[in-house]
This record gives structure tokens, sequence and C-alpha cells, in this order.
């Protein structure tokens, strides 16, 4: 994709704004109050009393840990493997870790760490296709304008820093990716360039549907992220059939930032079984029958669904 003018810029911009982004506590997706209106919308995408307030601090701090540890295990001794661990030391000595400095860092081990993603069935590829194409068909987008978006909805994994796929999670660069390529396709389509418009909100949803993924939360359990993400492909269409979860309503979005980052609160919550549950079978596969991983995964992509569908009107209503 042509890299837009002003782009660095702004996703400094974006950095420097998400340093102070806060994030909304993990609550089940059972207990939102939800109120749907005769046409389906449901109405208040976060829930009035609900405070954005997860530490951020914290999240960098466990995430270079793990980073840190799984490089000492590894059998690299380049000079730049040493001066990341170098760096990640000076950052956990810190009282505090800047968002700007964490994802220095991360752009620099990246390459040295397992790539959850590298797996031909993911909860990426075709399930961001298919997720894309239903909100396009659910929203009464064109077939044509449709197609873009199954065509460009898995791009985004491909685009090159800040933006490549190590920061597509909601302690990074995730929601406020969201919100900068909805921007992107309203301008485009306001003038009158609906190809573009269309491809940059291919590009809004593939954020998006990254937060409804629960190990998009925070660059960790990567092995487990891998795992995951191939069991629900591979159970997409046939099996478990998750893509049976995806719905026709939507939530009503006024901010596309917050509102990502409050999806990803909710799906995240469901992390830590998942990951226990994977931990303590290895290397059995009995944790891919567990009632709670189907139920959850329902749960995600359903509450994905719901977001994606309410981005697609999001940007409708401003074109």
């Amino acid at each position: 994709m042509k890299i837009k003018k002003g782009m660095r810029a702004f996703c400094l911009l974006m950095v420097m704004i998400f340093v102070g982004a806060v994030f909304v506590p993990a609550v089940s997706a059972e207990s939102i109050d939800l109120k749907i209106s005769n046409d389906g919308e449901i109405q208040l995408a976060i829930p009035p009393g609900v405070t954005l307030n997860i530490d951020n601090d914290a999240q960098y701090r466990e995430s270079l840990t793990y980073i840190k540890e799984y490089l000492l295990k590894s059998d690299i001794g380049s000079k730049e493997y040493s001066e990341i661990l170098r760096l990640i030391n000076e950052e956990l000595m810190k009282t505090e870790i800047a968002m700007e400095d964490y994802i220095s860092i991360l752009n620099l081990a990246v390459p040295y760490m397992p790539d959850p993603h590298q797996t031909n069935a993911k909860w990426g590829g075709n399930i961001h296709k298919a997720m894309a194409y239903d909100a396009a068909i659910t929203r009464g987008l064109s077939s044509a304008n449709a197609q873009i978006l199954y065509n460009y909805a898995d791009d985004a994994d491909q685009l090159a820093p800040p933006l490549s796929s190590c920061n597509h999670y909601a302690n990074t660069l995730g929601p406020s990716s969201a919100e900068l390529y909805a921007g992107w396709a309203i301008d485009n389509i306001n003038n009158n360039n609906e190809v573009q418009g269309y491809q940059d909100l291919a590009y809004a949803l593939h954020f998006m549907t990254d937060m409804s993924m629960p190990f998009h939360n925070n660059y960790v359990d990567l092995i487990n992220h891998q795992e995951y993400e191939s069991y629900v492909g591979s159970n997409w269409a046939n099996g478990k059939n998750f893509q049976s979860a995806m719905v026709d309503y939507y939530y009503t979005i006024n901010d596309v930032s917050d509102t990502a980052s409050y999806l990803n609160s909710i799906t995240s919550g469901y992390k830590i079984y998942i990951s226990d549950l994977i931990n303590y079978n290895r290397p059995n596969d009995d944790w891919k029958d567990d009632p709670t991983v189907i139920a959850n995964t329902m749960l995600s992509i359903a509450a994905g669904s719901r977001y994606n569908n309410g981005l697609v009107k999001y940007v409708q209503d401003r074109t």
C-alpha cells in the first residue's frame, strides 16, 4: 500500500498520545447491560460508569521481561541481541516506561522473536477477510466495495514500522491504528477516492478485528498465541464452526480508539484461562474441546463482529 504523506509524523504523534492512554478493566461479555433498538442498534458501546484504567507501565514491564527471558534462553549471540538486552535492562530500571521507548525496543526485538502470525490457519488471513466482508454485507455496502474489504483486510500485517504486526496490540498501536485508518477512509471516500477509502476501511477493520483476539492485549505468550490462532482458523468454517458467532447487529461507535481498547479489555479477559489450559495439556490437544474455551471464543468473535459492523457504520455516517 502507498505510504500516505505525513504518515510518519502522525504515527509519532499517535505514539506520544498513547503514552498516557488508558484501558478498560476486563469484564465479562455477558455482564454488559445492552439496550437494542428496533433497527438492531446496540447503544452505549462503552457502558456508563466504566473508566478506562489499566496500568500501562505494568503491561510494558511484563512484555519486556518476556522478551528478555526469551532472548536469554536462545542461542543468539549477535551485537544487536546484546544491545536489545541492554536497552531492556535500562527500561526495567526506570520508574515508569514510556510507550514510545517500549515500542522502539519492541520493533528491535521482534526479528529475534517467534511470530504468532506465521501459520497457515490463524486469527488473520481468511478470518480477517471473512469478518470484514461480513461487516460490509451486514451494513449494505455494494458488492464491489465489500470485495475491496475482503481483498485488503489481511494486508495490514505487512505494514512497515511503526505499524507492523508487532504493534497490533491493545497496549501498542492497535486501537489508534484503527482510528487512523478509519479517518483516512472517511477523507478518501469524501474526496471521491472510494477505492483507496475502502482499502483504508479494510485496514481499520483489521485492527478492530485484532482487538477481538484474546491474545492481542500484550506482546507476550506468543507460542500460545500462535497455537490458539491456528485452532480458531482451522475451526472457522468446520469443526467448531466459529464463523457462526458473527452477528447482524452493531455497536454504536463514537470514538474508534477508545472502543477498540474496550473491545480488547473484554476479550483479553479470556486469555489467562485459555493459556493456562494450553500449558496444562501440552503436548495434548484436550483444551480444544473445553466448553469454556469454545464459549469464550464464540463471545470474542461475536463482540468483534458487533464492533466491526459499528465501525463500518461509523464511516458510513461520516461519508
